[in-house]
């Protein structure tokens, strides 16, 4: 093995170059460590969004429509949510957070699967009872009626929860802390 001495006398370095190699090492890990906290903040831009949606759907207003809406046997006949008063302000009160909930997984404030766990089978259900009462609107009010709120259900659809039609009970009761 050859000595240090010997090393140095093959590959001559001089300050300049030790600084510049130095100062490209102090860059591309200052980049790295960028990287890294840019991609931590938006994991918890997205962590906030998830709970923030979550509280959100702590009020009694969205939790009773939810309930009424899904005590109706589907397909519900539009005129059956059109002549009570009280289905038409539960369909708002869903369609509208249907368009919230669905933009923000467009725009990628909450992961689709996280929007999954924490309300796909009541927006699936919803969905259902509501979709015929959203075509009529869409014909006789405004065409872009409910838009985000169908783009939302045909993306759970398209991409469920890995075990969403078996339930979290039985898809994860093996899971541990």
């Amino acid at each position: 093995m050859e000595s240090l001495g010997e090393l140095c006398k093959a590959f001559p370095v001089d300050l300049n170059t030790a600084a510049t190699v130095a100062t490209a090492l102090t860059v591309i890990t200052g980049l790295f460590f960028g990287l890294l906290q840019m991609k931590q903040a938006a994991r918890k831009r997205r962590d906030l969004a998830a709970l923030e949606l979550a509280h959100g759907f702590q009020t009694p207003e969205l939790r009773n429509a939810f309930r009424r809406m899904l005590s109706l046997v589907e397909p519900v006949d539009p005129a059956t949510i059109r002549n009570s008063p009280t289905l038409v302000d539960d369909a708002e009160v869903i369609v509208y957070a249907g368009e919230a909930m669905g933009l923000m997984v467009f725009e990628g404030a909450i992961r689709l699967h996280t929007l999954d766990h924490l309300m796909g089978g009541f927006l699936r259900a919803a969905w259902r009872r509501l979709s015929p009462y959203v075509e009529e609107e869409r014909r006789t009010r405004n065409a872009s009626y409910a838009e985000w709120f169908q783009w939302l259900f045909d993306r759970l659809e398209e991409y469920p929860v890995p075990g969403k039609a078996d339930g979290a009970h039985v898809t994860h009761r093996a899971w541990m802390p």
